[in-house]
């Protein structure tokens, strides 16, 4: 969250999707507030989501950093407006009291979502995003909200460190160096040099960022019931092959002697066609937890492999959400010797 904020000061560069979830109570909407005070101040501090596309993008193009408060559900098409906006996308309407002239924004912003779930479930937004589950606050550790004056008069020191990390961050960047970059290497790459600059370590912010990577990439998985049908299918299995006709009917089998009724399901895919393409959307995914899926020519019809890595693959109880025991070094392999992100101050 640290490395976060800083990066918000850092321009040009794409930064990750802020979202924060969790119950009534965890002070989710007062720290969208902080941080929108400290990052770019403004009457409006937390957001309601627009109602269209157009209100959307107009939003967007008029802050530099926007909190979206107490969102609930997010479409297909909004989830890749947010994407683009985060990474520079460009966007066109027409241009009033006129029939052919275009009104063009293009941008790059720091964007926040706050809800009760996580309300990120399309994998290419949660790719983009950083996640933070809260914790509801005890009943006496709750504070007034008159008490957020004394961060009112810390602002200006705040203010003052930030931009002396960013100073100190400037001479260290050139010097970060990696086996293999991450997701929004951009930001990684940043963040490391802020870390560094804030008295951490590169493998301490890694670590941390590939353990949310990791939470990122099983919530989609947990999130998807075809993607759970899979996992529960090849259990006892390492390959397996067919056509997606044969693999929708083995999934839905498989999904309803687990107590789900597919029939009723809405996001359950109903023909072999749209299958095929949600697991384009889960292939990676599913191969970062130990599922790969290929296709080849069989005769006449596409043959759908899919192939278990024994060691890496999660299970589908949910125990094994936390991951336990050696963290994840700069190239993404395991060291027992890095610090267990559970005690990292960030």
């Amino acid at each position: 969250m640290l490395v976060y904020l800083v990066t918000c000061f850092i321009p040009d560069i794409p930064h990750p999707i802020l979202i924060v979830y969790e119950d009534q109570g965890s002070a989710k909407s007062t720290l969208s507030k902080l941080l929108k005070r400290l990052i770019d101040p403004s009457v409006i501090e937390v957001s309601e989501f627009p109602r269209n596309t157009a209100e959307l993008i107009q939003k967007l193009s008029h802050h530099w950093f926007v909190f979206f408060d107490n969102i609930s559900h997010l479409s297909g098409s909004t989830s890749d407006i947010l994407c683009k906006a985060v990474t520079e996308g460009g966007f066109s309407k027409r241009e009033l009291y006129s029939d052919d002239e275009d009104i063009i924004y293009t941008f790059k912003r720091c964007v926040g979502l706050n809800g009760i779930n996580l309300i990120a479930t399309k994998p290419d937004l949660l790719d983009r995003s950083i996640i933070f589950e809260m914790e509801r606050i005890p009943k006496d550790k709750r504070r007034l909200e008159k008490k957020i004056e004394e961060f009112e008069k810390e602002l200006p020191g705040i203010l003052g460190d930030i931009f002396n990390i960013i100073s100190k961050t400037m001479r260290i960047k050139p010097d970060v160096k990696f086996n293999v970059l991450p997701r929004m290497a951009d930001f990684a790459l940043w963040g490391c040099a802020i870390a560094q600059a804030m008295g951490y370590s590169q493998d301490q912010f890694l670590t941390a960022y590939y353990h949310n990577i990791e939470s990122q990439n099983k919530e989609v998985v947990y999130g998807s019931l075809e993607a759970m049908a899979i996992m529960e299918f090849m259990k006892d299995r390492t390959e397996w092959e067919g056509t997606p006709s044969q693999l929708l009917e083995t999934l839905k089998k498989t999904a309803d002697n687990q107590g789900a009724n597919t029939d009723k399901e809405k996001s359950f895919p109903k023909a072999a066609n749209v299958l095929s393409k949600r697991l384009n959307q889960l292939k990676p995914n599913l191969a970062e937890s130990g599922m790969q899926i290929m296709r080849k020519d069989g005769s006449g019809a596409k043959i759908i492999c899919l192939r278990k890595d024994a060691e890496n693959t999660i299970l589908t109880d949910q125990s094994s959400l936390s991951p336990q025991g050696s963290s994840l070094t700069t190239d993404g392999t395991t060291d027992d010797s890095v610090i267990d992100v559970e005690s990292l101050p960030l």
